[in-house]
């Protein structure tokens, strides 16, 4: 306590003889003096930077009030006011009433009280100056102690309090949690929550509905809230699970049918999926932590020739064509290899030893992108052209060659449609009967036109 006590606090003190308490360390008793003709009822005590006064005042002593008893009976004017007379309550015993006469400090007869502490009845009868520890029950923390003070336990609640613990970050631990750092997770007061995410390829299922917030608990999909409770987080049905796969797998060459239906497969699981006739699955399509392992659907393979299996390029009825490599490439000097496409004859393969694959797309003006899954086809396989609207294929399939694609274009279209000029000689459709794309026509008007 910096600072003295004055006359302003206690009427009737010294100050002199109190600023000698000025620089009592907190605990520490301070005697009260009084001036002249009053008596102390008893000290004061530093608590924390401020001096507790509790019932210690300057009141008029024996002598004193024998004097002014005389004054009054003789008829002199006697101001009370300047010797006040600490007034007591008729409850209050006569012993009581002595002690204050007498500067003897009065001890705290009853058992403090403080809510969530445990039970304080070692306190009672505690003498004037004395300290009470105030120890809280598991999961609340004490602002402070108490003192007892002239009769009275100094300071009074709520200055003095259990309150519950708040929660660490560190002694938060859910499976497969990513608890942050800082201050969003830690020194959480009891009561409010801690929202954190799951690892990568995990997510919150069911998270339990923090009760009494309502809809007013925004929080985002997936993610997991922890309660605080008196010290202790509460994860009671917060489970961090393996996230399902959610999205529609992207197989080329599969039915989209039957990939649609692999949505919200769970984590381990596997997804049946069919591919286009001439395709098969190159192994399980399965989900793990949300994302599809790899799985594409390869060409068929073709079995033993004979003369129905052959079939020419023109019959075949696919727009996207791949083509499974061919077992030989070998020089025979009887019969040629035949190219197999999806699990077809349809052709001759060139007949070299060592044949390369083309293993890049054809590089082709104007045509459809369905030309790119020609790509990495056997010399001898045939892929088929498909141009844009406005263009026409030079040839409907074309061959790879020892790693090289044989010319073919997409070419614009010719106008062959005469358009209706009125006014004009009727003679287009014989000096024009056919226009290629970028020439022109020239158009003859009738006489006077």
């Amino acid at each position: 306590c910096v600072d003295s006590l004055s006359q302003e606090q206690i009427p009737h003190a010294l100050d002199v003889e109190m600023q000698q308490c000025a620089g009592a360390r907190s605990g520490q008793p301070c005697p009260l003096v009084c001036r002249e003709g009053f008596s102390p009822t008893g000290n004061v005590m530093c608590r924390l930077g401020q001096w507790l006064t509790g019932s210690a005042t300057c009141v008029l002593s024996n002598g004193s009030r024998q004097a002014t008893n005389s004054l009054s009976s003789s008829g002199q004017d006697f101001d009370s006011s300047n010797y006040p007379v600490k007034e007591h309550s008729p409850k209050r015993s006569h012993q009581a009433a002595e002690l204050q006469l007498s500067g003897v400090q009065r001890p705290c007869s009853t058992t403090p009280r403080v809510p969530y502490s445990k039970d304080l009845v070692a306190c009672k009868n505690r003498q004037s100056g004395e300290i009470c520890p105030v120890e809280c029950q598991v999961g609340f923390q004490k602002t402070g102690d108490l003192w007892c003070i002239d009769g009275a336990w100094s300071p009074p609640p709520p200055a003095v309090r259990c309150e519950p613990l708040p929660c660490r970050s560190v002694d938060l631990f859910v499976n497969h949690g990513v608890i942050p750092s800082g201050d969003d997770c830690d020194s959480v007061p009891s009561g409010l929550f801690c929202v954190f995410q799951c690892k990568v390829g995990f997510y919150c299922k069911d998270v339990p509905f923090p009760a009494g917030l309502g809809n007013s608990f925004d929080m985002l999909a997936g993610h997991c809230a922890a309660l605080c409770h008196h010290g202790t987080w509460n994860v009671s049905g917060v489970i961090c699970s393996e996230r399902p796969c959610r999205t529609r797998p992207s197989v080329d060459n599969a039915d989209p049918s039957t990939l649609e239906q692999c949505r919200g497969t769970p984590s381990g699981q596997q997804c049946e999926f069919a591919c286009w006739p001439g395709w098969h699955p190159s192994g399980d399509l399965a989900c793990m932590r949300g994302y599809w392992q790899p799985v594409k659907c390869v060409a068929d393979l073709c079995g033993a020739v004979n003369a129905s299996s052959v079939v020419s390029p023109s019959a075949s009825d696919s727009s996207h064509t791949n083509v499974a490599p061919a077992d030989t490439c070998q020089m025979s000097s009887s019969t040629q290899p035949l190219a197999c496409q999806r699990g077809s004859w349809i052709g001759v393969a060139q007949s070299l030893s060592g044949c390369a694959r083309c293993l890049m797309p054809p590089k082709i003006s104007h045509a459809l992108p369905g030309i790119l899954r020609c790509a990495g086809m056997t010399s001898g396989a045939f892929c088929r052209l498909l141009c844009k609207r406005g263009f026409d294929a030079s040839q409907e399939y074309f061959r790879c060659i020892d790693g090289t694609w044989q010319n073919a274009s997409c070419r614009p279209q010719a106008c062959t449609a005469l358009p209706s000029i009125p006014n004009s000689v009727k003679d287009l459709s014989t000096r024009c009967p056919t226009i290629p794309s970028g020439s022109s026509c020239t158009v003859h008007c009738l006489e006077g036109y």
